[in-house]
Formats: structure tokens, C-alpha cells, sequence
């Protein structure tokens, strides 16, 4: 039998489903700001996948890019401003996405590029995510005042994304280096700094980081695939 899965949100003690679309059986919930507005995505009576806004009870579509079929929703700030990735019509390729005032903006690709995916957005409106360049692979990337910019990767890495940005504009993701293998990155600057891993680990990633400049993610150890780390700079 296939499970179905709800969104749910969990406040004083108690966990709330937020439900579906019409004629959906699963949800996800993705991301919440502090009016408790979440974003994510919900299966409707077509199953096809679609961007929404759960809020007051209801769960909202926000659609898809015109003649799109499928979206998701990742992140939100405090303005209510939502970002995700929604198919396009023009090319039939994932598009990242912002939402405000009732209305999706394509945000485009990088140079070369057919994809894009935007995961997180500060108050100042700068969003981060993920987009294919030319040579094929994923590079991180910003999205501020109208243009998508390049964020590269690791020294030797091809691949990169980057997942989190906090209001100063500081940007944290993951990236291959030299070795191979996805680090944990801090960019700021205009700098990629490589954030290491727990000692024996090989991998890691960033996925927040805080008005303070903490930030947090996974890292491998030689024991276990991931464990849940903080990265604090030292005084």
C-alpha cells in the first residue's frame, strides 16, 4: 500500500497537519517564517506536484510558471516573499522561481544553463540556490537586483549549491573540491571558504547560517554517514 504523507506543523507541544490540495494525498512542508506562514508542496487531484503556501488553515496553490505543470516551494522570508523552482514552458527544464504579490517571476538561468532551483531568501530579497551552467554541471548561485551571478566552486570541484543566506549576505552550501567529494562552504566577499568536516569525515554540507555567522549542516564521520554539526567562528 503507498503511504500517504502530510505536511504537518509542530507548536506547543502538539503536531497539526496542514493537509493537502484538492484531491492531493501527499504534502511537504519546506520552510516557515516567524507569522508561521510555511511553504512547500502538495500532490493535487492530477498528481502533479504544486508550489503552496500553508496559512490560516488553508493550503494555497501558488501555481507554476505559464504553461508549467510541476513546482515546489523552499523557502520564505518575513515579507512573505516565497521562492522554489517550477517547470517552464520554454524550455521544459526547472526554473527557479519567485512568488510575491500573487504573481511567479521566472529568475532565469546562468550563461549556458537550461535549470535553475532557488532555495532560500533573505529580508533583503537576495536569493540563493542552485542553476547548470554551459559545461553541463550545477554551480551555486545569487539572484539580486534582477541578475542571476555565478558563485563558482571549491578549488578543483565542478559542482556546487548553495543553500542558505543570512541577512548580511553571507551564503553557505556544499561544493566538490579537489578530492572528489562535496565540502561544506562559507562564501562571502566574494570568497569560497571551505568549511571542513568532523575529523575521519570525507563529506559535508552547510544548509543555514545565522544573523551571528553560525552555521549548520552534516558532516561524515569515520563511523557514520552523516552526523548534525554546527560551525562556529572561534573568538
Amino acid at each position: 500500500a503507498v503511504l500517504n504523507e502530510h505536511a504537518f506543523l509542530f507548536e506547543h507541544g502538539a503536531m497539526t497537519d496542514l493537509g493537502t490540495l484538492p484531491g492531493g494525498k501527499t504534502s511537504f512542508a519546506s520552510a516557515i517564517n516567524s507569522r508561521g506562514q510555511v511553504v512547500g508542496w502538495s500532490l493535487n487531484s492530477v498528481t502533479s506536484t504544486q508550489a503552496v503556501l500553508f496559512e490560516k488553515g488553508k493550503v494555497i496553490d501558488l501555481g507554476t510558471l505559464p504553461g508549467g505543470f510541476f513546482s515546489a516551494a523552499n523557502g520564505i522570508n518575513e515579507r512573505g516573499q516565497v521562492v522554489g523552482w517550477s517547470t517552464s514552458a520554454s524550455s521544459g527544464m526547472d526554473h527557479a522561481f519567485l512568488y510575491e504579490h500573487g504573481a511567479m517571476k521566472d529568475l532565469g538561468t546562468l550563461p549556458g544553463g537550461n535549470s535553475s532551483d532557488a532555495f532560500a531568501i533573505n529580508e533583503r530579497g537576495q536569493i540563493v540556490g542552485q542553476a547548470s551552467v554551459a559545461s553541463g554541471y550545477q554551480h551555486a548561485f545569487l539572484f539580486e537586483h534582477g541578475t542571476m551571478t555565478d558563485l563558482g566552486t571549491l578549488p578543483g570541484g565542478t559542482i556546487s549549491a548553495a543553500n542558505g543566506i543570512n541577512e548580511q549576505g553571507q551564503i553557505v552550501g556544499t561544493s566538490t573540491a579537489a578530492d572528489g567529494n562535496f565540502h561544506a562552504f562559507l562564501f562571502e566577499h566574494g570568497v569560497m571558504t571551505d568549511l571542513g568536516m568532523l575529523p575521519g569525515g570525507t563529506t559535508s554540507s552547510a544548509s543555514a547560517i545565522d544573523s551571528r555567522g553560525q552555521v549548520v549542516g552534516y558532516s561524515g564521520t569515520p563511523y557514520s554517514p552523516w552526523h548534525a554539526v554546527i560551525w562556529k567562528r572561534e573568538r
